[in-house]
């Protein structure tokens, strides 16, 4: 299979590394603008490299394109390579509008390709362990579920656009939308959430969220922080029989009258020469949602990890956030 990335800033640079790491595919081609910036990231001389979409796609035949390109760019350039009769991985958020969401799905359904948005949390192993016990009952009925995401404000992006919410969409949206994706995975919909924000201008820096279930309490927290904050994302799940914690990449589980135990969940593909500028150490999950990805393309299956409605609610939960923030109310389903 042959596979083109779009895009090699922080995220697209690390994709190019999953796609070099497997032996079943070849990455024929890169775009970006910066060509020079993409020659440091590509060292296969063998890649071709292109300073835009519309130029690559008139000269390669590729089977995937994968777009890690600015979130704004996110749905013109899915829409024209699925209108290529492509199949198309794009980093989330899907997109900074629900109707530009829905574009992107109905391109897919008219073109007869395959489409899933890259919310990798949904691949992580800690979180999937998670959603494996709670879905088990091996530790009793959750009780509460508090998950957390902070780090440094983006702001080496190129062209800053990362800080710009009109281009990024903000934290909430770029940031935070992988807690309230996962959080819409293990449970589904909530009845209703209730936000609260600290903005800088017209960008909800940090957003706390409480989302309504009959049955357990549910919060996260997201925020880019001014300061020199290290990137954290962590949880804690409080069971009726036991507690289970991730933070600083440890998976610790508390049971009662017990010591405490740290799982360990396998060794992780490892990523040769990792860039400085990104808070990835390994390939991880980033290599297993990709290939989940190839292989619904190999096997004509279409994704169900990760579904195009899936990731379009995730963006409409994400809207009732802010709303929430800016209205001071509690917004329902």
């Amino acid at each position: 299979m042959k596979a083109a990335v779009i895009g090699t800033g922080g995220m697209g640079g690390h994709h190019v590394k999953v796609y070099q790491a497997m032996e079943d595919v070849q990455l024929v081609a890169v775009v970006d603008p910066d060509l020079e910036k993409a020659k440091r990231k590509v060292s296969d001389k063998s890649v071709h490299l292109y300073s835009n979409l519309e130029e690559m796609l008139a000269h390669e035949q590729v089977d995937l394109v994968d777009i890690c390109t600015p979130s704004y760019l996110h749905a013109d350039q899915a829409i024209k390579a699925m209108n290529s009769g492509i199949h198309v991985l794009c980093e989330k958020p899907v997109a900074l509008t629900l109707e530009d969401a829905d574009r992107m799905l109905q391109a897919s359904i008219r073109n007869g390709v395959f489409f899933m948005v890259a919310h990798v949390i949904r691949f992580w192993p800690e979180y999937l362990y998670l959603k494996e016990v709670f879905e088990r009952g091996e530790y009793g009925k959750l009780n509460h579920l508090f998950l957390s995401r902070i780090c440094r404000a983006p702001e080496s992006s190129w062209k800053n656009w990362m800080i710009d919410k009109t281009l990024s969409g903000g934290a909430a949206t770029d940031l935070h939308i992988h807690d309230t994706d996962f959080i819409l995975y293990m449970l589904g919909d909530p009845l209703s959430v209730s936000s609260y924000g600290v903005e800088q201008g017209q960008d909800i820096s940090y957003i706390m969220t409480n989302y309504e279930y009959r049955d357990y309490i549910v919060q996260a927290e997201g925020g880019w922080y001014r300061h020199s904050s290290p990137f954290k994302m962590s949880f804690r799940a409080n069971f009726e029989l036991a507690a289970l914690e991730y933070a600083e990449d440890k998976l610790m589980l508390y049971q009662l009258n017990e010591d405490p135990q740290q799982i360990q969940l396998g060794k992780r593909k490892t990523a040769a020469n990792q860039s400085p500028d990104t808070n990835i150490h390994s390939l991880g999950a980033y290599y297993d949602e990709i290939k989940y990805f190839m292989d619904c393309i190999r096997n004509n299956v279409p994704p169900q990890i990760i579904k195009p409605e899936d990731v379009i609610n995730t963006l409409k939960w994400i809207d009732k956030e802010q709303e929430s923030v800016h209205s001071g109310i509690r917004i329902y389903a």
